[in-house]
């Protein structure tokens, strides 16, 4: 959805929702000990939701700014589930993000102009398994257990500035400026903190 306003607001907004079925089609033991068929199917759920406002604004009689905001959000549940992966292999993910973004825009004179701009992008991800049990994979047959993936968390932020002047000098064209870039990453990762067994066949599980 956008919704427009007379004084130079803008927003946009978006939502989607889709319901993902993964199918599992493994071979297990029963409580006896016997190879034995197991099918289901399991929700994966996946949520967008993105909000974008915008703002314009006549700063001065020759200054124009303009301001953005972005903020998106995904999640899904049960991912890593399917064909040999059993529901215990499931995890949770989710992806954050916001970035603000800020234009000016200043006429001097009749042959220069100013660009100056600035952007903010904060962006937060992360994945959390249902179980932190060992992994058990029985080649050909099925994965149960933790997933190995395990948990992880990572945090970007990112700056940047640019300013750039165009200038006309008679029959010439300048274009003059530069830019900076700051950015930081932070990151944890447990994959494999788990263990996992490993089996040839069913029978040697």
């Amino acid at each position: 959805h956008t919704i427009p306003d007379a004084g130079g607001l803008v927003i946009a907004t978006d939502q989607t929702s889709d319901q993902i079925n993964s199918v599992v089609n493994a071979q297990v033991l029963d409580s006896n000990l016997h190879q034995a068929g197991f099918e289901q199917a399991l929700r994966s759920p996946l949520t967008t939701i993105t909000v974008s406002p915008r703002i314009d604004l006549q700063a001065a009689p020759h200054s124009t700014m303009t301001f953005r905001y972005n903020f998106a959000r995904n999640e899904q549940g049960n991912g890593g589930v399917g064909q040999l992966e059993l529901p215990s292999q499931a995890f949770n993910n989710s992806i954050l993000s916001n970035t603000v973004q800020v234009t000016n825009s200043q006429v001097i004179g009749e042959k220069m102009v100013n660009d100056t701009r600035f952007q903010y992008l904060r962006l937060r991800t992360g994945q959390t398994p249902l179980s932190e049990a060992p992994a058990i994979v029985v080649q050909g047959a099925f994965t149960g257990g933790g997933n190995d993936r395990g948990a992880f968390r990572d945090r970007q932020d990112r700056f940047e500035l640019q300013n750039y002047v165009a200038l006309v000098l008679g029959a010439h064209y300048l274009n003059l400026g530069g830019r900076l870039r700051v950015g930081h990453d932070a990151n944890r990762s447990e994959a494999n903190y788990n263990g996992e067994y490993i089996f040839p066949t069913l029978r040697a599980y």
